[in-house]
């Protein structure tokens, strides 16, 4: 590309010293002109995902720092930028709009440069870019904002849309409010909103309108409608699901409650079988027990009832021996 630069340095206030320049640039890579430039970084981070060639007219001032670097919170400028031909891909808030335009019946994914005039001025660390049109597709988009110094955005994109299967859909989807009336013409126009961050935005809003007031107020109409019944649904189903909780719980409280029981059942069953076995082996120990003193000791009277009969009987026969011995004595006795 081609540079043509020319300017001044003002150094009468030492303490704050200016610089102000006019620049014309012819021809520029946009990529080469991202990663050469941390000026082009702050004021246009979109140029990071931006292909395609560029030339510029602009004219900035600032006051400078003691390293003699601007100080980008006082930059001031305006300016108008050309692409001649170039596309636009992967950038974060192309995305985010891609998503957002959804609602209004387009796709936004890749977007088209082709001759594309930006006019812009920089003032209170922001730059402000007025309305220009780019095409993605078949969708027509009017961009107009500013994005900060401080990365942060403020875009007003304006869509004009085919309106396609969505827009058949809908009309079929509203034909019992309308009677079979098509509200939906062959585009859909709407607007978008987008704040955040460049590399993280945020949609603050989504308006879509149709081809006329009628179809725009038939479309609120019906997405009242249909919030409604979403709403109402949702109850419905909030109902539901508190209900099949309710008798999940009670379920799960009864299986508890019976499991409990049951267990309770069987270790009371299990101890008092427990307690009757060794109730039971307790009674036959002790009828064993009971039983061998009860043989011991009939074994032990009927030894000492023998002994006493043995006793006795041999006292007698002893006795009886005696007699008869004193009997035999008598007789033998001879007189004196």
């Amino acid at each position: 590309g081609n540079f043509v630069m020319g300017g001044q340095y003002n150094a009468a206030n030492l303490a704050k010293p200016t610089f102000d320049f006019k620049m014309n640039i012819a021809g520029l890579n946009i990529q080469e002109a991202y990663k050469a430039f941390n000026t082009v970084q702050v004021l246009a981070p979109a140029a990071k995902f931006v292909e395609g060639r560029f030339s510029t007219e602009m004219r900035i001032s600032s006051l400078l720092g003691m390293d003699m670097m601007p100080l980008m919170e006082t930059f001031t400028g305006l300016g108008a930028m050309m692409v001649f031909e170039g596309k636009v891909s992967d950038m974060p808030v192309v995305q985010k709009m891609g998503q957002a335009s959804k609602l209004t019946g387009s796709g936004v994914k890749e977007i088209q440069l082709k001759n594309t005039k930006i006019t812009f001025r920089i003032e209170n660390g922001r730059i402000h870019f007025d309305p220009f049109d780019v095409t993605a597709g078949n969708t027509l988009l009017n961009i107009s904002g500013s994005n900060g110094f401080d990365q942060s955005i403020q875009y007003l994109v304006k869509v004009d849309a085919p309106s396609g299967a969505i827009g058949q859909a809908a009309n079929a989807a509203l034909s019992n409010v309308t009677g079979g009336q098509k509200i939906i013409g062959e585009r859909l126009k709407g607007e978008i909103r987008l704040g955040g961050t460049f590399a993280n935005p945020v949609v603050l809003g989504v308006k879509g309108d149709g081809e006329n007031t009628a179809t725009g107020q038939a479309l609120q109409d019906k997405v009242g409608e249909v919030k409604d019944k979403a709403t109402q649904e949702a109850e419905r189903l909030k109902r539901e699901a508190e209900e099949k909780a309710r008798q999940e719980a009670e379920r799960l409280k009864k299986e508890a409650e019976d499991r409990v029981r049951k267990e309770a059942d069987r270790l009371k069953n299990e101890a008092e079988a427990r307690t009757k076995a060794e109730a039971d082996r307790l009674k036959r120990e002790a009828e064993e027990r009971a039983r061998k003193e009860a043989d011991r000791l009939k074994k032990e009277a009927e030894e000492r009832a023998r002994k006493e009969a043995e006793k006795k009987a041999k006292e007698e026969a002893e006795r009886k021996l005696k007699e008869e011995s004193e009997k035999l004595k008598n007789k033998l006795k001879f007189p004196k």
